[in-house]
């Protein structure tokens, strides 16, 4: 893969209120992407950088992306965001030098300047400056221009390389530094965790997916690639639409994506829990056009979730209903009783005679085999729709839907 950084066109963030450009640098380990760091610049931090070279009041200096949107402007730099120039300019047509000269009113203020750029490809950067020719001596321009813009150029090149692009690769250094993890690390803590982490470039139609995404769903980064169509098909089928519908509302009407859906692996075919999330990045005319979210598996913490319900809403000596679920039920079942206008429902309540002397006769321990094996009997002769409770000690409730107090009478 490749290594280089790329920097994308400025996009408004509504949550920030303010602009950024953003910039990623992938990471790759014998030709295997370990991972993206990411990062955003201030268009007004670059800009304020240009505003201090020495040059006239009349003249500018920008930085424009390889589509010539502009990323910062040595002023009224609040009027070139979101904006882009003539795709007819010449450092923007197929193949065009690197370095040149043109003349041309500037794409905002209409002014008649005499342009020079250059461009890195490296970045996929280009710095124009233009020079107002009603400034220059006539008897000069053309000389005076071309010294000019070659000076201011030459200090460009050592500001954007030197500086610029240099100072952002030690914060993304050192922001990985301060994370306290290596390109290694990285992904064992992801692993350990379970949690993977995507990117999804809607501009130019690529998914990346972390390893431990590849992990969680059972699948091979060598024989599956990372499509959303692939996502899909690892969702379990009872949770797919309801998952595609909130991702879709997610990116076309900017909902919170934040939701808990069941997955099949792919080389077991074991049914697993995982929590996603995700945030995306809009442009100016409020598409969003960058998502970033993480996949974790949390299978054991939904299996320890259902042992708690299991655990607060059954007794843990016969296994049936405690008192509160038991209740529950039976409120549940009153109120179909007055919706449904007479559907019948009978309750009864059961308590075991002569209980207390057979504990203190026989020991807690018969007791106790003797409660158990009750609850067994009773629950055996239910229908599905019955239920039997333990409400306490040798007290048990009984719920019979759809039976009168004759029908009772014969249970």
């Amino acid at each position: 893969g490749s290594d280089a950084l790329h920097i994308g066109s400025p996009v408004y963030s509504k949550t920030l209120d303010q602009w950024f450009i953003p910039v990623s640098l992938p990471i790759f380990e014998e030709n295997k992407l370990l991972g993206v760091l990411q990062a955003g610049l201030s268009p007004k931090y670059l800009s304020e950088r240009l505003a201090r070279i020495n040059i006239s009041k009349h003249d500018i200096i920008v930085f424009l992306d390889k589509q010539g949107a502009f990323l910062a402007r040595n002023m009224e730099l609040e009027k070139a965001l979101g904006k882009t120039v003539e795709e007819s300019r010449p450092f923007l047509v197929k193949d065009a030098p690197v370095n040149g000269v043109t003349h041309a009113p500037a794409t905002l203020d209409a002014i008649p300047r005499i342009f020079g750029w250059t461009i890195q490809q490296q970045y996929g950067v280009i710095t124009v400056v233009g020079l107002d020719q009603h400034y220059l001596l006539a008897p000069y321009t053309q000389q005076y221009s071309k010294e000019r813009w070659r000076s201011i150029l030459s200090t460009l090149v050592v500001l954007i390389s030197g500086v610029g692009i240099s100072l952002l690769l030690i914060r993304l250094s050192r922001k990985q530094e301060a994370l306290g993890v290596s390109r290694e690390s990285l992904s064992e803590a992801q692993r350990i965790a379970h949690i993977g982490n995507w990117e999804l470039d809607l501009t130019r139609n690529q998914l990346t997916w972390s390893d431990e995404i590849y992990r969680i769903f059972g699948m091979v980064p060598q024989r599956f690639g990372a499509t959303y169509e692939a996502f899909l098909e690892t969702i379990h089928p009872e949770d797919r639409d309801e998952v595609n519908k909130q991702y879709q509302d997610a990116v076309t009407k900017r909902l919170p994506y934040d939701i808990e859906h069941r997955i099949v692996r792919r080389d077991d075919g074991r049914v697993r829990w995982v929590h996603e999330r995700c945030e995306y990045v809009c442009n100016a005319q409020g598409e969003v056009v960058h998502c970033n979210g993480t996949v974790q598996d949390i299978t054991e913490r939904k299996q320890m979730e259902s042992e708690l319900r299991k655990l607060a809403t059954t007794d843990f000596l016969t296994g049936l209903p405690t008192r509160r679920n038991f209740m529950d039920r039976l409120e549940d079942e009153l109120a179909r009783f007055y919706r449904t206008k007479g559907q019948p429902v009978s309750v009864a309540i059961i308590d075991l005679d002569r209980f207390k002397q057979i504990n203190d006769e026989y020991g807690h321990t018969k007791g106790d085999q003797l409660l158990q094996h009750f609850s067994k009997l009773v629950s055996d002769d239910l229908r599905r729709i019955d239920m039997v409770g333990r409400l306490g000690g040798d007290e048990f409730g009984l719920v019979l839907p759809g039976t009168n107090i004759k029908d009772a009478r014969i249970f």
